[in-house]
């Protein structure tokens, strides 16, 4: 999403290499981290990173509803995380 001018990565960081917090805390590392300082830096953004709220990617609950990054975007409270796809 951007808002003036603004990028947010919308993530979950628990999977390093590829996203994980830096040891100190302050900030994010890792494959997508690159990927993204990369996308930011070809087309001039400036970015920040939020974590989703329940810290989980998603599973359907019982009711229907969706937990995690789905869940997020499925209610509109996102529109973009950036993950990693693997098999």
């Amino acid at each position: 999403m951007i808002y003036a001018g603004l990028l947010n990565f919308f993530l979950c960081p628990k999977d390093p290499p590829y996203m994980q917090r830096t040891e100190d805390g302050t900030g994010f590392e890792g494959f997508i981290a690159d990927v993204m300082a990369d996308i930011a830096a070809q087309e001039n953004l400036q970015y920040e990173y939020q974590l989703v709220a329940d810290g989980k990617y998603g599973a359907e609950q019982a009711n229907g509803n969706w937990s995690g990054m789905v869940g997020e975007v499925r209610r509109g409270v996102r529109r973009f995380y950036s993950v990693y796809v693997a098999k």
